[in-house]
């Protein structure tokens, strides 16, 4: 047997690799550490070990992941990883020195043997595993095959975040990793997954275009696809172009990328325009047909689009007018536009037909005489169509209105501006951006009572110390009270476009927004402003409306605020903008002191979200939660009729939330599937409706779940703890437990039905399992890679290699989640490294119970290791002392795993106390309840 190395720092021989046994003396002296919290002592001590070590402590380190169960039970805080820590740091320091051994000694089956321990364990340790294991070196392509395993088990996410540690993308395309994660809505993966590699970026959003082309059936495209849990609302056609929008400007894409996109865009600009020209005349400004011209671009598809769009707002002037200016071909044109061109080619005078379009739809084919006519034609109609509506004019001379577009002229605005107790309205006004223009604030006003300041930004910011200034004189004194309307998006645009005043914004103080004002009032009193008539009264115009009973006219909100100089009538709506709310802002103060009202003008305004919304979201999670509790009380009402069953009797489901409860009924005897990590909540429903099993669920899904399978179906459980769920579960469903029951199921797979076998056939199976691994037989019965030998175990040592060294997948589906403060089926109940237990867990028992546990007739396979249909027997958790102290075996014919006889059994019956029924066995003990007889019936129970 190798003995460890027991040689210090100076010894410059390579040690040898200790034995198992020496492993996992210090593997029992992590977990005593660990157990009473000495995590001080635990660092200490991989510091010796990985001093004595040297680079064969990378075998210990696989060692320990192999064997700590809370690894595999994907725990956040194990002290494997406060171990890997330390020799992850001790190792850096190292190499600092140049003195790193590591290197040398690694191999590629080494580091695709860490990678699969690192990816069993919680992905916060896989980060330390690539370091210390250098997995994300060069030449690490050998890694990509269990990735691919990986993916062909479905574990996109576990795949990707393995790619992205390793640096392997060039080496996946997007349909294997992220084509999965995006479906199944896991987009913040995807995003990081991509964040550096242009070409995946390009192909996945070429992937994501066609889900924006017209008529594309998202049902049937996912119905050809083998991925599980696709989220199918989050790929309806208006969230995938937001989410290809997003994508766009997060990698500083160009639209023209995804075409479908692209003239999906367009498209609803186009419309945007024409809903704005027809409903909202009144807001459209003269640039309005720049702005068509923009949205169509040269794309044939949305000319013909414009002019059918015009023809179904019954407006054929327009139609000919836009026919004949893009130039459109007679085969592309309808025929009554065709035929309205023609009459209009054989009349010269038609003005009076184009009068009424307006503006806007002006026809460009008139001569020089026939547009002079029409333009007097237009400026009549508007007039008389303008005079209609009476529109809130400004009550200020039109000199008060100041255009500051000088440097040396803002000292005398910010002295008019800053005067004490004055009270300033402030707006901002910038150029509508349509599809790839960008906006910035072009004007702000700002206005006191005697005066209108109209800040041209575009002229000073080649001067951005004069624009700071400004904005800090104004803004960040405290008394100067600032009125805005909407203010926060005004803000947001300004920092926005002049990212330099992002310092001023944030340190504003005395700032009140009429909108939240306006709230306050009409909480108190709703008519208070008076009431609402009509579409007028939203936004600030329907404000001032309600206040003084007209509307502004907003005619020049759309025009085209960076052109200068600025009209005249740019200028008064600017101004009329800004000093209107210091109108408003006293009307609505005098009617709050009508009312008795006092609202505090001094408290703090943030650039932050609204506070209304996070309080609208918080009122619709608790609604949320008390019809969860409605439902409960509904549910739990009827358990007064149910009859007494049996735990065969009940077929059940558990969700993500409720696996510790699933591995305790199923312990029970109950027939459980429970659902992984990575399942959807919606499998439940497909399970349920295909078997007939109950979900059993908690919080807030539940509501969906009902819906969809029925109260019969669906079951929600009130309790947190595991053990008290059980016993309501039990007590709901009247299920009566008895003592036979106790483990009646295979606790990996949920089968009841297995082989039994003798000690002789085991050990022969034994042997030619070592003997395919290992060769010839004469290496003992018992061998390993270390060197560990059959004379070196010692079953006082607490060895024990059964539910130690379960495989990875087995761990996380038996062991996956108990609570820590749990009293039955916890990590107690369930550990091996008990000495008194001598094994693992307690299995199966009273298997003379025909009901609940059937018996297989057909024994091993010899040549293939198999039981029952094929099944290959788990031989892995056998020993050669075992075979030596057990009887007989019982191999499940559904999963391979083997049990046999324990002493667990008897306190696994004292834990469940307060769930058994005796029924006919109240007469015998606890301890001498079964009994050995002609049948097959077993002393104790089952061990893992």
């Amino acid at each position: 047997m190798q003995q460890p190395n027991a040689g210090g720092s100076g010894d410059h021989s390579s040690p040898a690799v200790p034995s198992i046994a020496t492993f996992q003396s210090w593997f029992n002296q992590f977990e005593k550490l660990w157990a009473s919290r000495r995590d001080e002592e635990i660092r200490k001590m991989a510091e010796r070990l990985f001093n004595q070590l040297k680079h064969n402590v990378l075998e210990l380190v696989l060692f320990l992941m192999e064997n700590n169960q809370d690894h595999f039970r994907k725990k956040t805080d194990t002290w494997t990883k406060m171990v890997l820590k330390k020799f992850l740091e001790m190792k850096e320091s190292l190499r600092k020195n140049k003195k790193d051994q590591f290197t040398t000694c690694l191999t590629p089956e080494m580091q695709q043997r860490a990678l699969y321990l690192a990816t069993c364990g919680h992905y916060n340790v896989l980060s330390i595993v690539c370091r210390l294991f250098q997995l994300d070196g060069d030449n690490n392509q050998h890694l990509t095959e269990y990735i691919n395993v990986m993916i062909s088990r479905k574990q996109y996410k576990e795949a990707c975040r393995c790619i992205m540690q390793l640096n392997l993308q060039p080496y996946f395309s997007i349909h294997q990793v992220i084509v999965p994660l995006v479906l199944q809505d896991k987009l913040n993966l995807a995003e990081a997954y991509l964040k550096r590699h242009k070409k995946l970026q390009i192909e996945l959003l070429h992937y994501l275009d066609q889900f924006c082309a017209q008529g594309f059936d998202v049902n049937t495209f996912i119905g050809d696809l083998d991925v599980p849990c696709i989220k199918k609302d989050k790929l309806a056609p208006r969230a995938v172009r937001k989410l290809v929008a997003r994508l766009l400007s997060m990698y500083d894409l160009d639209s023209e990328l995804c075409p479908n996109y692209d003239k999906t865009k367009h498209m609803g600009a186009l419309k945007y325009l024409l809903h704005k020209c027809y409903n909202e005349p009144a807001s459209c400004s003269s640039n309005w047909d720049d702005f068509v011209e923009q949205a169509i671009g040269s794309s044939q598809i949305l000319q013909d689009e414009l002019i059918i769009q015009f023809i179904c707002y019954n407006d054929l002037p327009a139609a000919v007018k836009w026919a004949k200016r893009l130039n459109i071909s007679r085969e592309r044109i309808p025929e009554q536009v065709i035929t309205a061109i023609d009459d209009a080619n054989r009349h010269l005078n038609l003005a009076q037909t184009y009068g009424k379009m307006g503006q806007m739809c002006r026809p460009s084919s008139l001569n020089d005489t026939d547009e002079e006519i029409w333009e007097a034609c237009y400026t009549q109609e508007e007039a008389v169509a303008r005079s209609k509506i009476e529109y809130y004019q400004l009550n200020l001379p039109y000199e008060k209105i100041v255009i500051v577009d000088q440097e040396y002229m803002l000292e005398s605005c910010i002295q008019q501006l800053t005067k004490a107790n004055s009270i300033i309205g402030i707006d901002m006004e910038w150029k509508p951006g349509f599809l790839k223009t960008k906006c910035r604030v072009a004007v702000v006003q700002l206005a006191c009572e005697s005066h209108i300041y109209l800040i041209d930004m575009l002229a000073l910011d080649p001067n951005p110390d004069c624009l700071v200034w400004l904005m800090e004189s104004i803004l960040c004194d405290e008394d100067v009270l600032k009125i805005g309307y909407g203010i926060r998006n005004d803000l947001q645009m300004l920092v926005k476009s002049y990212p330099f005043l992002s310092d001023c914004v944030h340190k504003m103080v005395g700032m009140n927004d009429l909108s939240i004002l306006q709230s306050k009032l009409e909480s108190v009193k709703p008519d208070i402003l008076g009431a609402t008539s009509c579409e007028m009264d939203r936004g600030l115009s329907g404000l001032v409306n309600r206040c003084f009973g007209r509307p502004l006219d907003k005619k020049e909100q759309m025009s085209n605020w960076e052109c200068r100089p600025l009209n005249y009538s740019q200028i008064v709506y600017a101004a009329l903008d800004a000093y209107c709310l210091l109108e408003v802002f006293n009307h609505m103060m005098g009617k709050a002191d009508s009312i008795g009202l006092n609202i505090d003008l001094k408290s703090p305004f943030t650039m932050n979200s609204p506070t209304k919304k996070v309080k609208t979201k918080r009122n619709k999670r608790r609604d949320k939660e008390k019809a969860v509790v409605s439902l409960a009380d509904i549910s739990l009402s009827n358990d007064s009729y149910k009859e007494p069953i049996t735990p065969q009797e009940l077929a059940v489901v558990c969700d993500t939330m409720l696996q510790g409860l699933g591995r305790q009924l199923r312990s029970c005897g109950v027939d459980v599937k429970v659902l992984e990590n990575d399942q959807d909540h919606s499998q439940a429903v497909e399970i349920a409706k295909a078997d007939g099993r109950i979900i059993l669920t908690r919080g807030t899904p539940y509501i969906s779940l009902r819906s969809q399978v029925g109260d019969d179906l669906c079951y929600l459980v009130r309790c947190v703890k595991a053990c008290d769920q059980l016993e309501e579960v039990l007590n709901f469903y009247n299920v009566r437990v008895m003592a036979k029951d106790i483990f009646s199921r295979c606790q990996m797979c949920n089968g009841n039905a297995y082989a039994k076998v003798s000690t002789s056939t085991m050990k022969e199976a034994y042997e030619k399992k070592n003997a395919r691994q290992h060769g010839p037989a004469e290496m003992g019965l018992y061998s390993d890679p270390y060197g560990f030998g059959d004379d070196d175990f010692d079953e006082d040592d607490g060895f024990y290699f059964d539910s130690d060294v379960l495989p990875a997948h087995e761990t996380n589906d038996f062991y996956g989640s108990y609570p820590q403060d749990q009293d039955v089926g916890d990590s107690k109940m369930y550990t091996a490294q008990a000495e008194q237990n001598k094994g693992a867990v307690a299995g199966s028992s009273n298997l003379n119970y025909k009901e609940g546990v059937v018996f297989s007739s057909s024994g091993i396979d010899m040549n293939n290791l198999t039981v029952g249909d094929d099944v290959e027997i788990q031989m892995n958790v056998i020993q050669g002392s075992i075979l030596d102290s057990v009887d007989i075996f019982y191999i499940c014919t559904t999963c391979g795993k083997i049990y046999w006889e324990g002493r667990h059994f008897s306190n696994v019956l004292e834990q469940y106390a307060h769930i058994l029924h005796r029924g006919s066995d109240e007469e015998g003990s606890a301890h001498g309840m079964f009994q050995h007889d002609d049948d097959d019936s077993i002393e104790g129970g089952l061990e893992f």
